[in-house]
């Protein structure tokens, strides 16, 4: 007597135990030790004779110079001599799949780097878009709502997130509100060896072979009973690679974030073009906007947000500001942002949220902001919110079925990646802080 539909009703009020909970971060442990090419400072500083400063030296090594080829790599860091190196290597390690890659997460708060093998997908290399003769990347934000690994099981919703980055030719998802580290894991497994017969049409008709990865941060902060956290999703076969990744680490003063959810950092590199994204999911005004002070209070703190940035990354001029920020653009809240010389893409009058019962949407919260270098030099001015099917009847809808995979929309923006007319040179964002009680950072 109980179906799809009621069983989604309880769904909320309904536990399961297990041995490891989904949301439990993994990291990079596993029963061999730990992996010093993808391995936090946090993860760093449980092998013998690793403390902070030595940990925080094995991460600026590895952005500087790229992933370690073996153990005995440690040697070139200062601090670490032979004798230490020795006597890691019954608890460190490097990964055939990690020493061989360009990308590694960029230590401090860590996020989870999920990659496919080699064994599972051969190499793969296709082209980006051209638009006016040059090339360009397609990034797109989206919201996708309590998003678990049970919501990932569902056809539907696999169906939907697929077919949707197919058909519009994303290259980058910027993701918010994952609700636990191994949901878009298997979105990412879709996208490389599909499984359901329409994402193998949308991915032959739309995309051809790609080589998607993907990043799972920590838990950024609290949502409806359970911890949130933030992605990234992208296609590596189009020489885009995520060169480091990071939550916004809390204030030392403090302890505390200015922000609910903290936001997750991402350096990208696609061809010639490298810029920072920035995923935010801004505190919910509240119903009756009882919470509207508190999310003002956080969209006060983004210009700070912004310009510590440029001071940890000197000389990078390229920062994309993208998700969820429960305010329409044109608001007051977002002018010092403005101020600062920051562009919204969307305009006020184009939804974001979407509904079965309103599938044309009445909001538009959804946005992305480039800084005035980006906006100016690389925008291609071409932007959208992608409303068409994002329904299926496998995705239920209260007691019934047909319903929406979120309640929020896709958004997406591009840029020219041919060429990078700022100075920068350091690429990890791991660190990047600001106080969480002034407005100085």
């Amino acid at each position: 007597g109980i179906g799809p539909g009621l069983l989604e009703k309880f769904r909320n009020y309904l536990t399961a135990s297990s041995s490891k909970p989904p949301d439990q971060p993994q990291g990079s442990s596993t029963q061999d030790g730990i992996d010093l090419n993808i391995a936090s400072t946090d993860e760093l500083q449980t092998l013998p004779g690793i403390g902070k400063s030595i940990a925080q030296r094995i991460v600026d090594d590895r952005d500087q110079n790229g992933p370690f080829a073996s153990v005995d790599d440690l040697a070139r860091i200062n601090g670490i001599g032979q004798a230490k190196v020795d006597g890691l290597k019954g608890t460190a390690f490097v990964s055939s799949s990690t020493s061989n890659k360009k990308q590694e997460d960029g230590g401090g708060k860590k996020s989870r780097l999920q990659e496919q093998s080699d064994v599972d997908i051969p190499a793969r290399k296709t082209l980006l878009a051209k638009y006016q003769g040059r090339p360009v990347v397609r990034i797109c934000s989206w919201n996708l709502e309590r998003f678990s690994s049970e919501k990932a099981a569902n056809v539907g919703v696999r169906e939907v997130v697929c077919c949707t980055i197919l058909k519009n030719s994303v290259d980058i998802v910027v993701i918010q509100e994952l609700a636990d580290t191994s949901a878009l894991q298997k979105i990412c497994d879709e996208l490389n060896n599909p499984s359901l017969p329409e994402v193998q049409k949308c991915s032959k008709q739309y995309h051809g072979p790609g080589l998607w990865k993907c990043a799972t941060s920590q838990a950024a902060g609290r949502m409806y009973m359970g911890n949130e956290f933030n992605g990234f999703l992208w296609d590596s076969s189009k020489d885009i690679s995520l060169r480091s990744s990071s939550l916004l680490e809390k204030s030392k003063k403090t302890g505390k974030s200015p922000f609910v959810r903290r936001p997750f950092l991402g350096f990208f590199k696609v061809q010639k073009f490298d810029f920072v994204a920035v995923s935010v999911h801004l505190k919910a005004t509240g119903l009756h906007n009882e919470d509207k002070d508190r999310l003002l209070a956080e969209l006060a703190r983004l210009p700070d947000l912004m310009e510590a940035i440029h001071d940890h990354l000197v000389g990078e001029e390229d920062i994309l500001l993208l998700g969820d920020f429960n305010l329409e653009p044109g608001d007051g809240g977002f002018q010092s942002l403005a101020d600062l010389g920051y562009h919204h893409i969307l305009p006020a009058d184009i939804p974001t949220n979407i509904s079965p019962s309103n599938l044309g949407g009445s909001r538009s919260y959804d946005n992305i902001w480039m800084a005035n270098r980006t906006y100016k030099t690389a925008y291609t001015q071409r932007f959208g919110a992608i409303r068409g099917q994002l329904t299926h009847e496998k995705i239920p809808d209260g007691w019934s079925w047909g319903g929406t995979v979120s309640d929020h929309v896709p958004v997406w923006g591009e840029v020219y990646v041919d060429r990078d007319l700022d100075r920068g040179s350091k690429v990890s964002v791991s660190g990047i802080a600001i106080d969480g009680s002034s407005s100085t950072h």
